[in-house]
């Protein structure tokens, strides 16, 4: 009869302690705040029966939270940032992660699990580096958010400023801008409005000159028309007069 020889301890200490096989060499990713990540996963083909598939983060060497995880062949799942589609036909699926942040920093896996239970048949390891987002992108952002919350102001003609919100997108509607005679920028500075303001004057200035003189224009005419008539009852007088002498 023939006896097995036993395990070297060795073997039996790395099959009790979970987590101590060999770990894959992780593929490394690199991403800056605020992107999205897509990572394609390729394994054989297979057809019936399906095998989910699953995106998940590896917390410790013997544990990995499912970020989610497919639903069928070709078919989208959704859960919060992360989407995942699978064709099995062609052997791939592919797993998106929006709106990435620091934190998201770590060791992922890409997962297949049996039809038959939940043991994982094919796993890919990445390492996935997020790093911050630039002066210069974190600016870009900011004026975005501060260009959507502008507002411009229009000067109606009693003088008084009304504020309209406007965003950077957003059309102004005609209606908007009743009772309006000046559209400004929210930012114009001071000189431009003392500019206008002293056209304004001389514009009233102007027309009230143009005034008066069409009034006196008016005067002086009917002055001369008055000073003509008793020159011309003279006249008549005198006639008449001399027509008198001659027939008495």
């Amino acid at each position: 009869m023939v006896q097995r020889a036993p395990l070297p301890p060795l073997l039996l200490l790395s099959l009790l302690i979970p987590g101590s096989w060999a770990v894959p060499e992780a593929q490394p990713l690199h991403r800056v705040a605020g992107q999205t990540l897509s990572v394609r996963c390729q394994y054989p083909p297979k057809g019936w029966p399906y095998e989910r598939k699953s995106w998940c983060k590896e917390l410790s060497a013997s544990k990995c939270t499912r970020l989610i995880t497919s639903s069928g062949p070709r078919r989208l799942a959704q859960a919060s940032r992360f989407s995942i589609w699978d064709n099995p036909s062609t052997g791939l699926f592919i797993v998106t992660m929006t709106g990435l942040k620091e934190e998201d920093s770590g060791h992922y896996w890409c997962r297949i699990y049996h039809a038959s239970g939940n043991s994982v048949s094919k796993s890919i390891r990445f390492y996935l580096t997020v790093s911050p987002a630039s002066a210069s992108t974190q600016a870009t952002r900011a004026s975005r958010g501060l260009i959507s919350s502008q507002t411009q102001s229009c000067v109606s003609s009693t003088g008084r400023a009304r504020e309209a919100p406007r965003t950077s997108s957003a059309i102004t509607a005609p209606s908007q801008q009743q009772n309006c005679t000046l559209h400004c920028h929210p930012a114009a500075p001071g000189a431009l409005v003392s500019v206008l303001c002293g056209l304004l004057l001389a514009k009233s200035v102007v027309l009230s000159a143009l005034l008066v003189w069409a009034l006196r224009s008016r005067h002086a005419q009917h002055r001369g028309r008055s000073l003509m008539h008793p020159a011309r009852s003279r006249l008549q007088a005198r006639a008449q007069g001399g027509k008198c002498t001659g027939n008495c």
